[in-house]
């Protein structure tokens, strides 16, 4: 797997497959960076993982109207999954002369991105992603006809990202 070591969470290493997977699966609404119109572009979005540590893709999709996935195809991307995070205050430390911080932990994954555009791949994602987020509608969701279905699906853009390195940070204190 591309994992970089970059912290620590409390005695364990932040680049074990399995607590990556976790964390991204736990807080997989993370920010997507790419490069359009001479400027960096980033919209928040959900993302799935694969959890697949021998090739790990991400699925995402975002609405047609949001112009960053004209320029996105085959460009490296910058995902970004972050958890609540917290600022130390010195009055916490028993020394006085001691400076504030700032708990967290974040993942960053690199990629390139392939837009889908296989029907069935796109069915594939959204029934995954209306059963991470909203399992009660998922039914609801595959009683709709395909025509009504079919529609809803024109107004986004599906796509992979194939990853290419993960960075694991964690600052707790």
């Amino acid at each position: 797997m591309f994992l970089k070591k970059t912290g620590t969470i409390h005695g364990g290493q932040l680049a074990n497959a399995d607590e990556i997977f976790d964390f991204i699966n736990r807080f997989s609404f993370g920010l997507l960076l790419s490069r359009g119109s001479g400027r960096i572009i980033g919209t928040h979005i959900p993302i799935l993982s694969n959890n697949n540590p021998e090739q790990l893709e991400l699925y995402t999709h975002i609405a047609l109207a949001n112009s960053q996935w004209r320029d996105i195809e085959g460009q490296e991307v910058l995902a970004v999954f972050t958890e609540p995070h917290a600022y130390i205050s010195t009055t916490h430390y028993t020394k006085s002369e001691t400076v504030p911080t700032w708990n967290y932990v974040a993942v960053h994954i690199y990629g390139n991105v392939s837009i889908l555009h296989d029907a069935n791949e796109i069915m594939e994602l959204i029934n995954n992603t209306v059963s991470k987020y909203e399992p009660a509608y998922h039914d609801k969701w595959l009683a709709f006809n395909d025509d009504f279905r079919s529609k809803m699906l024109k107004g986004i853009i599906a796509f992979r990202i194939n990853v290419t390195e993960v960075q694991g940070k964690a600052r707790l204190s």
